[in-house]
């Protein structure tokens, strides 16, 4: 089994302190309205529409590339490849999307697959459908009674799911709400017929659970300036940053522009596409490299000696990716093209993370068992950065007796110092008159510098803590990015652009702002308090996970009632368990995939199975052990 990847030590103190007043769960507005809304914040990039649909275009891509926590070795081989690692294979095999628009789908999946197989967790003949991805990220809205449980009515929305495209965050947002993990027999891909609607009662299958999202850093860096014009980069440690992850964990999904020629499958040559190399090199740099690509594919390896000659038009520099397309056998090298360094619509890398556990389908034992969220399409398909400090909170109900185990948010920026908390059983006001969410038993805290952004799970480690069906808990996180501003973690409803539907109920999650009164002046965003001309704030991107415990056992039992003389029946009536009573010691048997692992900002997913084998082996020639056969 693997070692936890990305776990987070617990700090000793956070400044989300624990504050009680009047006990009150769900209070009334009372105080004073904010004065400042969604409309005094900044965007941090647009919308923009590409050959792969929407896309969010950031207006600088250097905040991904924090210099920390990017893994780094002393020398990196000349070349490697996934598909051959001492002779084992850690990728699944080309598949073909056919005539629909999802290649977003593909990649995504083919880097959880890859993920599973390297740590050892499945066979390398696995194979998850990306059909059930789709489908469910544009119908993603469930009616079930607890909006906790999936989230409730959040969905990304469109008449065509098979052809409008997708991105990361689309992809990432889906599998961390624990939907689109099935296996390939449960909703097969036919690029062959006119695929149709799926089950709704498929929706909520999941086979295995996505626990982190992972964005790498980027290799192109482009920066919108003010007179609209971009400012382009190439960084070479970015590239050296891939690397070197894509040897510790699998394969990273990856965007590009495919030009005509390419896309045509005919053979034609283009200045970006060689087909008799297999060879491709976009060369334009003045549109912003994730507002210019139009296709998702995977990378399994490198080459350093790939001579830029054999590029249409020559790159700066020798050196190429080892690129799986999904576009059938047929096309390139089996199915397999490479992809220059100096591509300069090479955008967002991505590494698709499951749970540390054995993949047995439907049989699956989850690290996780119980998701508590009320976030299913993560941003939206807009993202906002505060000039002040922002703080966000959810409050949960507890379903059933269970520990909760851990959380997880989405952090925008490389870099970013993330504070977290959880309270237990919070009660009091704040001066608004909402629920003051950081009142209550402070359970759990960190502070901490995050080396990668993404979607992230932090476990709480030995400060897991019971809950009982009456019980309350919170989740309450402040993020703060390099340059010293704040992350607004909050879903974003932009009418401007649609293709998102939320669905915010009051008393789920709250919002404080110091532009409105500072940490203690909560504001509920369902009253709509929050929003900005056209803008509708969401929930807050918390979650919180689970294992089942048991029911309290009472010490001092009350004697079995002694039936009347005169009463010849029995009622076979127990008496309940007390639930004001401490809990036994009663946790069922459970692994804990995140376990701390030492400062984050320094320590980056840690090397696994065979792929840590070669980390350790210094990399000399790129030997790894294989892994042991399945």
């Amino acid at each position: 089994m693997r070692a936890a990847r990305i776990g987070l030590p617990r700090a000793a103190a956070c400044m989300l302190a624990a504050f009680a007043l009047a006990a009150a769960l769900h209070p009334a507005h009372a105080f004073a309205e904010p004065t400042v809304g969604l409309s005094s914040k900044t965007p941090l990039g647009e919308v923009v529409q590409t050959g792969r649909g929407p896309v969010f275009s950031l207006y600088d891509t250097s905040l991904l590339n924090a210099g920390s926590g990017v893994s780094r070795y002393t020398a990196l081989p000349e070349r490697f490849d996934l598909r051959d690692v001492d002779g084992a294979s850690f990728v699944t095999g080309v598949k073909n999307q056919g005539p629909y628009g999802v290649c977003w789908a593909f990649g995504a999946l083919s880097s959880l697959e890859s993920g599973l197989i390297a740590s050892e967790h499945a066979a390398s003949d696995v194979d998850l459908s990306e059909r059930h991805l789709v489908w469910y990220t544009y119908n993603g809205a469930d009616d079930s009674e607890d909006a906790s449980l999936w989230a409730g009515g959040d969905t990304y929305v469109s008449d065509d799911p098979y052809n409008i495209g997708g991105n990361r965050w689309k992809s990432g947002s889906t599998l961390m709400r624990w939907y689109g993990t099935v296996d390939e027999t449960r909703a097969p891909f036919d690029g062959e017929q006119q695929m149709e609607a799926l089950d709704p009662d498929l929706r909520t299958e999941s086979f295995l659970h996505v626990q982190n999202v992972v964005y790498l850093p980027e290799p192109n860096e482009y920066v919108r300036k003010e007179d609209g014009t971009l400012e382009y980069r190439h960084d070479a440690d970015a590239v050296d940053g891939v690397k070197a992850f894509l040897m510790d964990n699998g394969v990273l999904s990856v965007g590009y522009h495919s030009d005509d020629a390419q896309a045509s499958l005919s053979g034609a040559r283009s200045d970006y596409w060689n087909p008799d190399e297999n060879a491709y090199c976009c060369t334009k740099a003045d549109v912003e490299a994730a507002a210019f690509a139009n296709h998702e594919v995977s990378i399994v390896g490198w080459n350093d000696a790939f001579a830029k000659e054999r590029f249409s038009t020559p790159p700066a520099d020798d050196g190429a990716w080892i690129v799986k397309n999904s576009w059938g056998t047929d096309f390139g090298d089996e199915g397999y093209f490479y992809l220059s360094y100096y591509d300069t619509s090479f955008s967002q890398p991505t590494f698709f993370e499951a749970e540390d556990a054995d993949y047995r389908g439907a049989e699956t034992e989850h690290v996780y068992e119980s998701i508590y969220q009320y976030d299913g399409a993560g941003f939206g398909d807009v993202m906002y950065g505060s000039n002040t400090q922002m703080w966000f909170a959810n409050v949960f109900a507890a379903r059933d007796y269970e520990t909760v185990r851990a959380v997880s948010t989405i952090v925008n920026e490389a870099g970013s110092q993330v504070d977290i908390a959880v309270h237990k059983n919070p009660a009091g006001l704040a001066p608004t008159g909402e629920l003051d969410p950081r009142s209550g038993e402070q359970m759990w805290s960190m502070s901490e510098t995050i080396g990668y952004a993404g979607q992230l799970t932090f476990d709480l480690g030995d400060d897991a803590f019971e809950v009982a069906p009456g019980d309350t808990f919170s989740v309450v996180s402040t993020i703060g990015y390099p340059d010293g501003k704040f992350q607004l973690s909050a879903e974003i409803e932009d009418e401007s652009v649609g293709g998102v539907d939320l669905a915010c109920e009051p008393g789920q999650s709250f919002c404080a702002d110091t532009a409105t009164g500072g940490e203690e002046y909560w504001y509920d965003p369902a009253s709509g308090a929050m929003d900005g001309d056209g803008l509708h704030m969401g929930n807050a991107l918390l979650k919180a996970y689970a294992t089942a415990s048991s029911a309290p056992v009472d010490p001092n039992p009350d004697p079995a009632p002694q039936p009347d003389p005169g009463d010849s029946g029995d009622s076979g009536l127990q008496p309940l368990p007390d639930a004001d009573e401490p809990q036994a010691d009663a946790l069922q048997a459970k692994r804990t995939a995140l376990a701390p692992t030492g400062d984050s900002a320094a320590v980056p997913l840690a090397a696994t199975g065979a792929l840590a084998a070669a980390a350790a082996a210094g990399l000399a020639v790129g030997a790894m052990r294989s892994r042991r056969s399945r």
